[in-house]
């Protein structure tokens, strides 16, 4: 009887073991996807903000571009606008990009696949 209480204390104190470790996982799953929710909703407000920029550079090149046009401006001035132009593009490219990776690490965290939407336009 000692052999078969001692065995079952063993295994009453591996299923306490596994539990434990179990719960550990899921307490590790559950901070991983909201990690990954923050880096989501983090994600989109830079997408917004980036895509604003954009539009603001875009606005102030065509603004600059009629100065020219008009004599008020030097085609270096321009060309500064149209390098601000292209960092905003090239901020809002990976801003989207880092969005979509982050989508992907949503998944992966929590095992499912989708079609990647474009974050919210901004107004």
């Amino acid at each position: 009887n000692r052999a078969a209480r001692n065995e079952f204390l063993k295994r009453r104190l591996e299923l306490r073991q596994a539990l434990v470790e179990q719960r550990r996982l899921i307490l590790t799953i559950v901070r991983e996807i909201r990690q990954a929710v923050r880096d989501i909703e983090t994600s989109i407000k830079r997408v917004e903000v980036t895509r604003a920029a954009t539009v603001l550079a875009q606005t102030q090149l065509d603004a600059e571009q009629e100065k020219f046009r008009l004599g008020l401006s030097t085609s270096f001035r321009v060309l500064e606008f149209q390098t601000d132009l292209t960092d905003a593009r090239s901020a809002e490219t990976r801003a989207l990009s880092d969005y979509n990776v982050d989508l992907a690490q949503l998944d992966q965290r929590t095992g499912t696949l989708r079609n990647v939407p474009l974050p919210p336009e901004t107004k």
